[in-house]
């Protein structure tokens, strides 16, 4: 799980290393403020729930054998392009914005939940090609509800965090 968290910072790393256009880096910055205006006229209740409910949306495709990872490294990997483009836009350091991400801690805990996730994809694709699927069933279902909770956690801090710099 460790070795998969390392891969979740670096893919999202890389996102937000790589050059952007100021074009693209407007349409998405364009794109998180209006994320950030729904979630700011929400109640904090409301905005708990979009919080959870993306990343869990996300969290549950990853859990799938074989496309799993690669759906993982995709979202990721844009995560790390809207670092990107706000770095272009607020005209900051993209490794600024990283460490600012990773300075706050719902997204360790988020981080925590994706690694779970992708491990757990991994471990669930090996026992499908050894056709041992049914003996891992017990071990998907315990990382599918901690990482809910996780993720849970995570959009309860955030939301908190939301509503206190606001």
């Amino acid at each position: 799980m460790m070795i998969m968290i390392l891969v979740a910072f670096s893919v999202t790393s890389v996102g937000a290393f790589l050059p952007i256009s100021l074009a693209e880096a407007e349409a998405l910055s364009q794109e998180l403020g209006s994320t950030r205006e729904v979630i700011g006229s929400s109640g904090a209740f409301l905005t708990v729930t979009l919080i959870f409910g993306n990343n869990l949306i996300h969290s549950l495709v990853m859990f799938t054998p074989f496309f799993g990872p690669l759906y993982g490294v995709f979202v990721l990997y844009s995560t790390g392009r809207v670092i990107a483009a706000e770095a272009v836009v607020q005209r900051v350091n993209p490794l600024l914005l990283v460490f600012s991400v990773f300075a706050l801690p719902h997204a360790w805990v988020e981080f925590l939940a994706y690694g779970l996730a992708l491990s757990e994809s991994y471990w669930l694709t090996v026992a499908v090609l050894r056709r041992r699927t049914r003996e891992e069933l017990p071990a998907l279902f315990k990382a599918i509800s901690i990482c809910a909770l996780l993720l849970l956690v995570a959009a309860v801090i955030e939301t908190y965090l939301i509503i206190i710099l606001s």
